[in-house]
């Protein structure tokens, strides 16, 4: 099955993209692309669609993350702790004194 990237896969990626409140991960956008079998499930297919998506990007026909939009790595950064310190805090008291800097 040859895919044609340009013409029938980026388009939809660009259709997906609109369709979610967030920025998905190339991940997400791969599987939805599988469940509508415009591509088949393979690790080979999916390093196709990452080039194709960066080329894309790169010509301008995807648009790039913008800098309002934070990317996955600076949300985990700020979630990451505010969740231990949540599940510290509302666990049971003995947790609290393993948290460094709360006595």
């Amino acid at each position: 099955m040859r895919i044609d990237w340009k013409g029938a896969i980026i388009p939809k990626v660009n259709e997906l993209l609109g369709s979610f409140s967030y920025r998905p991960t190339l991940r997400q956008i791969f599987y939805r692309l599988v469940a509508a079998l415009l591509i088949p499930n393979t690790e080979v297919t999916y390093k196709s669609l990452s080039r194709a998506t960066v080329d894309a990007r790169k010509e301008g026909i995807i648009p790039s993350r913008t800098k309002s939009e934070p990317a996955r790595e600076e949300i985990m950064a700020l979630i990451a702790p505010m969740t231990l310190l949540t599940i510290c805090l509302t666990s049971s008291g003995t947790w609290l004194g393993k948290i460094p800097g709360i006595h």
